[in-house]
């Protein structure tokens, strides 16, 4: 279980930082609520019951991971506590990436078989970032669901770089807002189990690289797109930073954020796959170990 993990030094401070996520959280979801609800409700394009999808994704999110580690802690014959662990936390993340136009009883079918499977998985992974793709990968291929709601798909103009900062382009239900993502990130800074090292190092590198792309192409628009859309934010915030899944030695942890932005630049750059930054942070978390190895014995000499 991840409350037994060397390092979390205790439940209170694991409890402070599980409640430090979901005060987070608060402000990607303000403006998916305003983004994919009330401004959609003003134009007519969903009912007013419909308006709270952007609020249900998560909540819903939560609560089935809670009842699939309810379930597996059953099988196993452990206790279970539902502020005492983050894979439940997993679900208010994961329901805060899925595509506008989802269908909610799809979503928790789907998140409830998943979250059960993976607990069953015992290498190390980052298992929010794996149900999140998998999930993804799920819902856009095979239910042809895309990132853009009802207004965006009716609408094929692109737009401008400062709305794309504020968070009105396609992406995650609540995961689009830079700007309130910034918000989140000051807020869980303040929490000592956060690694806001490797989270901060991510953001600079994909900025640094965006702007050297600036520098060849001029277009501040194509340049920046891949910080500002791809769900890259969120990601590099909430998933990349994983407690149990991110290097513990301070310059791992620095390394790793860095190389995870590298990794990502270059594949949304290649492909232009949208899940770019949660496929590299779901690969580069199975290595994680090694990386806090190599840096710890470096440290040493």
């Amino acid at each position: 279980m991840i409350n037994k993990a060397p390092f979390i030094h205790s439940k209170n401070s694991l409890k402070k930082y599980i409640f430090t996520i979901f005060i987070s959280l608060l402000f990607p979801i303000a403006f998916g609520f305003y983004k994919n609800g009330i401004k959609l409700v003003s134009k007519d394009l969903i009912s007013n019951i419909e308006v709270i999808k952007p609020l249900l994704f998560p909540i819903l999110g939560f609560f089935t991971c809670c009842l699939s580690e309810f379930l597996y802690t059953k099988i196993k014959k452990k206790n279970f506590k539902i502020f005492n662990s983050l894979f439940s936390v997993s679900g208010l993340i994961i329901g805060c990436l899925m595509p506008p136009q989802t269908n909610i009883f799809l979503f928790v079918i789907l998140l409830l078989i998943l979250s059960f499977l993976v607990q069953f998985i015992h290498f190390n992974i980052n298992k929010c970032a794996l149900m999140s793709l998998i999930l993804i990968l799920i819902i856009t291929y095979f239910f042809k669901v895309d990132f853009y709601n009802l207004y965006e798909s009716a609408n094929t103009f692109a737009p401008t770089t400062g709305k794309l900062f504020l968070g009105f382009d396609k992406g995650g239900i609540n995961a689009t807002s830079c700007l309130f993502l910034i918000f989140s990130y000051i807020f869980l800074s303040t929490q000592s189990l956060y690694k806001k090292d490797t989270s901060f190092y991510f953001i600079l590198t994909m900025f640094i690289l965006c702007s050297i792309s600036f520098f060849f192409n001029h277009s501040i628009y194509k340049s920046y797109l891949p910080i500002l859309s791809f769900n890259t934010l969120f990601s590099g915030i909430y998933i990349l930073t994983d407690i149990k899944s991110c290097p513990t030695n301070k310059i791992a942890k620095v390394i790793y954020g860095i190389v995870a932005a590298l990794l990502s630049f270059i594949l949304i750059k290649l492909t232009g796959f949208f899940s770019s930054v949660i496929l590299v942070i779901t690969i580069l978390s199975i290595f994680n170990l090694f990386i806090d190895k190599i840096f710890k014995k470096n440290s040493h000499i």
